[in-house]
């Protein structure tokens, strides 16, 4: 037996002595009053008795999906429809993938300035998404550009990690592709062999979109920044950022994987499916002590009473009117 109080047992206890102070006249009143407080109290303890035995079916799937998502300024850029940024589709699609590829083992590394591996291999997949949906820039002051190579070693050492669980192992490299290397040479071929699918997302627009983004990554109430660039002509103005489809399509190459262009997440179905076409998912049957809710009872019970005293209630009443 175990209890899930709905109140802290201690407030609990202050509200039932409060309404026990109050002491009504006459001795069987007070008994109806004391027993009324006392299903009050056991209501809120929310006793739990076992239940028989419960067979719960679990999905494993072969497979490990590795996430790396470009986290710098440029993907707070607009234009990804009715003013949503780039990150915000990022997060609306791998929660799609994530959904659509349950049991599978994920992995979510992001970079900017530096390449962290924010989740190690995970099938937890509340913890993966909101891993995903936390993911902010680094301010406009701390940001240094872009440099796609720099989370090539975190990639390699996940992969590594996929190959030494033996299991299918599918990459995502999502990005806008935008970078401030004058050479593309990310030496990424090398991670090419242990890639078993996957492919790079690219997000944005040709015509580009505005970033604005706020001084502090936890600073929610703060109204974002719009970041500015300086031009010869016109002075200070807003930045615009564009996608860079042919330095996506070079990573794609180099990764072994293939390219798409993010504008209908269905895009992403073909990739899944090749997934699940080429994988293992194995069903599995696990058994959990079950537990009964019992306050209804004291519920029911605390009804009667509440009637009872009506009654008592609406017969004194009448008694003083004769």
């Amino acid at each position: 037996m175990t209890i899930n109080p709905f109140i802290p047992i201690p407030a609990m206890a202050i509200i039932c002595v409060l309404l026990l102070a109050c002491k009504r006249k006459g001795v069987w009143p007070y008994i109806r009053q004391i027993v009324m407080v006392l299903l009050l109290f056991a209501i809120n303890l929310r006793i739990m008795i076992p239940n028989d035995e419960m067979k719960i079916t679990t999905y494993e799937m072969k497979a490990n999906v590795i996430f790396v998502i470009d986290d710098t300024i440029s993907m707070v850029a607009n234009d990804m429809g009715e003013g949503k940024t780039r990150l915000q589709a990022v997060s609306e699609d791998c929660d799609y993938i994530i959904d659509n590829m349950m049991g599978a083992r994920f992995s979510v590394i992001d970079f900017h300035n530096i390449s962290n591996i924010l989740c190690p291999f995970n099938d937890d997949v509340t913890f993966v998404k909101s891993i995903i949906s936390s993911i902010y820039p680094l301010s406009e002051w701390s940001a240094k550009g872009t440099d796609i190579s720099i989370c090539k070693s975190n990639i390699l050492t996940e992969l590594k990690s996929a190959e030494a669980n033996g299991a299918y192992t599918v990459v995502f490299f999502i990005s806008d592709g935008e970078d401030n290397k004058s050479e593309k040479d990310y030496g990424f071929e090398e991670l090419a062999e242990y890639i078993d699918y996957g492919a790079v997302l690219g997000y944005g627009t040709e015509q580009g979109g505005e970033m604005y983004v706020r001084s502090y990554n936890d600073s929610e109430d703060e109204e974002p920044q719009a970041v500015q660039t300086y031009s010869s002509n016109l002075g200070y103005v807003n930045a615009i950022s564009k996608i860079d489809e042919d330095n996506l399509k070079h990573i794609a190459k180099s990764l072994g994987v293939e390219y798409v262009y993010m504008n209908d997440v269905t895009k992403l179905d073909t990739i899944i499916n090749h997934v699940l076409d080429n994988i293992e998912v194995g069903a599995q049957e696990k058994t959990e002590q079950g537990q009964d809710d019992t306050y209804f009872y004291f519920v029911i019970a605390l009804l009667v009473m509440v009637i009872v005293e009506c009654i008592f209630t609406k017969k004194q009443l009448s008694e003083r009117k004769v």
